[in-house]
Parts: C-alpha cells; structure tokens; sequence
C-alpha cells in the first residue's frame, strides 16, 4: 500500500496549479476582453458602457457610504466632486482582479466619466493599449489614449484610481489634485 503516496499527491499539486494557472490566465484574458468593450462603448454611450460591466460583473449599486460595508474603505468620491461634476451612480463590482468602487460622474456639460477605486496597480483592463508615464499634479500616472478621451490610472494611498473618459492631462491633474486635497492625511 504506501508506494506511490506523495508522488500521487505531487501530481495532484502539479494538475491543480497548473489548473489556476489557467483559470488566473483565462480570467485575466476574459476580463481585457469585456473590458475592452466597455473602453471601446464608452466613448459613444457611457451608460450602455456601464451596461456591459453589469452584465459580466457581480454587482450592487450603492451610495457612497454603504460601499464601506463591502468595501471596508470610504471611497474618495464620499468626500466630494470637484465643482462641474456630479455623482450619477455607485457601484461595489466584483471583478477577477478585485473588488472594486466604480462610479459614475457626470461634468456641468452633461459628458461623463467614470471613476474605479481599487487594490491592483495595473489591472489587465487596457489589454494591449499603449499606456505612458507622466507626471500629473505630482503623482506619477499611467495613462491611456482611447479614442479622443484618456484612461488615467495612479496610486492613492494603498488603492489605485482610474478614471475612464477623461477630456486631457489637464482634467487628469485636476482629479489628481481634487482627490489628494479631500483627503490629506487619511490614506488607508
């Protein structure tokens, strides 16, 4: 009876992480992909955009401060929008690389962006966009061109901001500058 023990349970070891290399890879894969429809829809209808992470994502639309309780952080957009934006919508979405705040803003023009506070640095979310490095407001950001509009990713504290639809590098130091004046000292 005892021959081949551990090498029976090396194998299985063997199978089930190559099994979550997959599944990880599939998932990373899968979400570029829906990721890229919204990027590509949300230049022409944001909130058909928004449709399409609703539809693939588990999600819950929340007001700012409910999102503590899933979250179990205030999201900076709780402390307040810069003046010519609104809030629109929350939403709490679990999405393959975290769980994450997204929400909605729309400017005093009536165009929209679109808000992720969340834990990875650089989720798989461009795909094979080109993203450059610069400096906005002192904080270093990712940025992405979509078409006419700007993808914007930086560190905050311990979590990361995206914006999505961004006019140019001027809003996106704005925001930079917005967010890191509501908050100061509160990082967590």
């Amino acid at each position: 009876g005892g021959r081949g023990g551990c090498g029976g349970r090396g194998f299985l070891i063997a199978i089930g992480w190559f099994g979550y290399t997959l599944s990880s890879h599939h998932d990373e894969h899968q979400m570029a992909a829906v990721f890229g429809q919204y990027l590509d829809r949300f230049q022409i209808d944001p909130h058909a955009a928004q449709d399409i992470l609703l539809a693939n994502y588990e999600s819950r639309a929340v007001s700012a401060d409910q999102a503590i309780q899933t979250v179990g952080y205030r999201p900076l957009v709780a402390e307040g929008l810069p003046p010519g934006y609104s809030l629109v919508s929350t939403h709490v979405m679990k999405m393959p690389c975290c769980t994450c705040v997204q929400c909605l803003c729309q400017r005093d023009d009536g165009t929209v962006i679109a808000i992720f506070e969340h834990d990875d640095d650089e989720p798989n979310w461009y795909g094979d966009r080109t993203s450059r490095n610069e400096v906005c407001s002192g904080t270093r950001c990712s940025l992405v061109q979509l078409d006419g509009r700007l993808a914007a990713t930086w560190q905050r504290g311990k979590r990361h901001i995206s914006v999505i639809g961004a006019r140019d590098t001027e809003e996106v130091s704005r925001l930079v500058a917005w967010f890191d004046d509501r908050r100061g000292s509160q990082l967590n």
